[in-house]
């Protein structure tokens, strides 16, 4: 069982690196993706691709008392999913204007807010 820690966060990030043991990419020149997080529990991802596509995820989120900042995606490109689908990420790092995410033991989310 999960217990929310109460924590939240705010405000709108931008997706700067992706790592993992293989390869370290950044998403310029790629899709321009937006993390955008609410005190009241909710967020979106936003990806813009370089040839105008777009996509976007939203739903509710809480951060654990264990550190995970646990995403419960509940629409995918504004039509809601049949249930939620759960990412989880152990915030590795949090400072006033950055967050890294580590998804598993080698993929790590670099995220700027704006």
């Amino acid at each position: 069982m999960v217990e929310d820690s109460g924590a939240r966060l705010s405000g709108d990030f931008d997706l700067l690196s992706e790592e993992d043991d293989y390869t370290s990419r950044s998403p310029q020149g790629e899709a321009r993706t937006t993390f955008k997080f609410t005190e009241d529990g909710t967020f979106a991802i936003e990806r813009e691709s370089r040839s105008g596509r777009s996509s976007s995820e939203e739903g509710t989120y809480i951060i654990s008392k264990q550190g995970e900042l646990m995403l419960y995606v509940e629409k995918v490109g504004g039509y809601p999913r049949s249930d939620a689908r759960l990412t989880r990420y152990l915030i590795a790092n949090q400072e006033t204007d950055s967050l890294k995410l580590q998804r598993n033991s080698s993929s790590v989310l670099t995220l700027r807010k704006r």
